[in-house]
């Protein structure tokens, strides 16, 4: 019962991507085939192949260097590919301080994903010019900016994402 709804609500949290087809693909009705335990919950793409057009989106997300991020940072990646997500996606790596972290990442679940590695920045008040304490999410802004002056991406849309 409790997996038959969690499908149902990954079946309408998909089809809130629905504006986000391209309209040269049909979408298939897919609420008449949810079968527990199939794996066809998912919004599926009859024609994969051949019909893509270039994506006007970026997608990039921001994570520290720590393993449980190199987790979730992967399945993301993993999940895209699964399902052929169009566009271009940067992981954007924050504090990674050793050889290993940086060789690690090296390992990503996408073939045509791509990592890079925000400098360390101190976050200061522009006024007082006081530093201000590094806090869970103070890496993102700094590194989006880092990365978005650093390598001026081409697309319509950057899509900044969470893991």
């Amino acid at each position: 019962m409790a997996e038959s709804r969690f499908l149902k609500g990954l079946l309408l949290a998909n089809m809130m991507l629905l504006p986000f087809v391209s309209a040269d693909v049909p979408v298939k009705n897919v609420f008449g085939s949810i079968q527990a335990g199939s794996g066809s919950f998912l919004l599926q793409k009859e024609s994969v192949t051949g019909s893509r057009r270039a994506s006007p989106i970026h997608w990039v997300f921001v994570t520290d260097c720590s393993a449980y991020m190199f987790n979730e940072g992967n399945l993301l990646l993993a999940s895209a590919h699964a399902v052929q997500q169009e566009g271009a996606f940067t992981w954007i790596v924050y504090g990674c301080q050793r050889d290993d972290q940086r060789k690690a990442l090296g390992m990503l679940a996408h073939p045509t994903a791509n990592v890079w590695f925000s400098p360390e920045v101190n976050l200061t008040d522009p006024e007082t010019g006081e530093q201000f304490e590094h806090f869970q999410a103070s890496n993102r802004p700094v590194s989006v900016q880092a990365w978005y002056e650093a390598t001026s991406p081409q697309e319509d849309a950057i899509a900044i994402i969470d893991p």
